[in-house]
């Protein structure tokens, strides 16, 4: 059985992290290169945001006896096989994975532009994550 004080605490941390995203997209893009305080906590909340939504995953997966991840592109698309997610929302979510990954390991040449944009434009796919795993509390 999904452990239900796992998946809400992942829950309202991601709902923290978001609250922060959301005051760090009012910024224009110009503001937002140059400062790096603004982009800093940008990469470090989405990098959280990401985390919670494997978290939350793992643990659903782990629970249903689902197949094992072989990497954490393969979390979104296991959720989209067992129609936690859709399996074109699994799709779309993937990209996270490279981008978390470039977060953590290739944070020397991370692309100012391509985490406004995120920024700017994928802070929904989050809520919509959560609105799918609120279903399990």
């Amino acid at each position: 059985m999904v452990k239900r004080e796992i998946i809400a605490v992942r829950l309202s941390r991601l709902e923290e992290y978001l609250k922060i995203l959301k005051g760090l997209k009012r910024y224009p893009q110009s503001q937002f290169s140059k400062d790096p305080l603004i982009r800093g906590s940008a990469e470090r909340y989405l990098h959280l945001a990401i985390e919670c939504c494997l978290d939350m995953g793992s643990h659903v997966i782990a629970d249903r006896g689902l197949r094992k991840p072989e990497d954490y592109k393969d979390i979104f698309l296991i959720l989209g096989e067992a129609k936690i997610i859709t399996p074109k929302f699994a799709a779309e979510l993937v990209p996270m994975v490279g981008f978390r990954n470039r977060l953590v390991h290739d944070y020397l040449r991370l692309d100012i532009g391509e985490i406004y944009r995120i920024l700017k434009t994928h802070l929904p796919d989050f809520q919509r994550f959560a609105k799918a795993f609120q279903r399990f509390i």
